[in-house]
């Protein structure tokens, strides 16, 4: 009987093909090398430039502020709680 482990970060199992899990992190071969990379961003800077992005898409008299393309995953509603959150009209 196979055992089943997950990645810790994106909860993806170890059945998935081309995916495999570092034992001591218990990370995906995606999730391992983007926790580097994740430490590296100026994530204040970022929020303050998506900020003014949304201010400036609001300051606009469109019935939408943005387009949001969304398939159903834990990616997608992300992005729309995001864009809700600032007071973006999706």
């Amino acid at each position: 009987m196979i055992k089943i482990h997950y990645c810790k970060n994106c909860i993806l199992p170890s059945t998935r093909p081309n995916l495999y899990l570092d034992k001591t992190t218990n990370l995906c071969s995606v999730c391992k090398p983007l926790r580097f990379k994740r430490n590296k961003i100026n994530w204040p800077k970022r929020a303050k430039e998506f900020e003014s992005i949304a201010v400036n898409s609001k300051n606009r008299n469109n019935i939408y502020d943005c387009l949001i393309p969304v398939s159903g995953g834990k990616d997608s509603t992300w992005q729309v709680l995001t864009a809700l959150k600032y007071n973006l009209r999706p």
